[in-house]
């Protein structure tokens, strides 16, 4: 079973939790506006908005409560006591998740550990006592991190450690893996990243491209644990992955390339239909291709409205291999 097979079980094992329905709840219920006290409720959503934003699940939430006006001076709406601890238990055991699946490139590279990490990026820290939940089971969880240990991106990294010269320190490897995530990003699903040229001048065997090499494995493991992340929270909030089929499609274009399988869809919502948001997860079922449904995760997201078809929304993005690797062509190239 390969580790996507293994990260859909994981998500059965939500579904069934008896805290999905704490979570859940609690969730909706702050990005939900209610018809009596609207002005609490207003901002309530607003805070929502912003935590969903910040792309990092239940540690979203968190975030905003503890810097409000950082992020958005207009903010005034808190969460509960009982929201706060609901959404850091959840949170702790997301991390617990992650440790679990890193730690056979962890235990061999710990100065990697904090570029590894998906939630790395946000300056927040867990209480100290936060009480355990079982979101997921033990089980299920030690079952996706066996999985996870076969990641092709681990061995890659492991391999091509050598290449870096002297010491590095946990920065070095942050800002590293950071810069060459964002390069992917800001070409986008379709195109490729400006350092493929850097792959046309040096040979694979070089000490320039090995070190490309290091850190694209390491983008790579991040991400897919990243996907990991959000595919669990996706199974707190809803028992099916949204998907686009052939009947609301308009138009599909695929491009591969060394930077991932890039996807570009224009699709007619269906009514009331909740729209994706950049960072999660759907279903695309290619016209093309009877019965394949592609998962693919949303970079870029754009809504219009003309004359000739109404509402249409058009993604971005770039479909995830069976290791929850959006970058899987990377591997093969560098």
């Amino acid at each position: 079973m390969d580790i996507r097979e293994n990260a859909y079980l994981l998500c059965k094992s939500v579904w069934v939790s008896p805290v999905r329905d704490r979570a859940r709840a609690t969730i909706s219920g702050l990005n939900r506006v209610k018809d009596g006290a609207l002005s609490h409720s207003i901002d309530r959503g607003h805070f929502a908005y912003v935590a969903r934003q910040q792309s990092a699940q239940f540690l979203g939430y968190l975030v905003v409560d503890q810097r409000p006006n950082e992020l958005d001076p207009g903010l005034s709406a808190a969460l509960t006591s009982e929201e706060r601890d609901l959404l850091s238990a959840c949170h702790k055991q997301m991390r617990d998740l992650n440790a679990r699946c890193l730690a056979p490139l962890v235990d061999r590279l710990p100065a990697a550990l904090s570029a590894l990490d998906p939630y790395g990026g946000f300056p927040y820290e867990l209480p100290a006592e936060v009480r355990c939940v079982e979101l997921m089971p033990d089980s299920a969880m030690t079952c996706m991190a066996a999985s996870f240990a076969g990641h092709p991106a681990i061995e890659a990294a492991l391999s091509s450690a050598a290449a870096r010269q002297g010491a590095v320190v946990p920065q070095e490897y942050g800002k590293a893996v950071w810069a060459f995530t964002q390069e992917l990003l800001r070409a986008g699903p379709l195109e490729a990243p400006r350092f493929a040229s850097l792959l046309r001048t040096h040979s694979r065997a070089s000490k320039e491209r090995v070190l490309v090499r290091h850190y694209c494995s390491l983008a790579s493991v991040r991400a897919s644990v990243a996907i990991l992340d959000q595919l669990v929270y996706q199974a707190v909030l809803e028992q099916k992955l949204l998907c686009l089929g052939e009947r609301h499609i308009i138009r599909v274009e695929m491009q591969t390339h060394m930077g991932g399988k890039g996807l570009r869809v224009v699709y007619q919502p269906a009514e009331a239909e909740d729209l994706p948001e950049p960072g999660n997860v759907v279903l695309v079922q290619i016209p093309a291709q009877p019965g394949v449904s592609l998962p693919v995760t949303v970079e870029r997201l754009n809504v219009e409205v003309s004359r000739d078809f109404g509402e249409t929304v058009e993604i971005a993005g770039r479909e995830i291999d069976v290791n929850l690797n959006p970058y899987a062509p990377l591997l093969a190239h560098v």
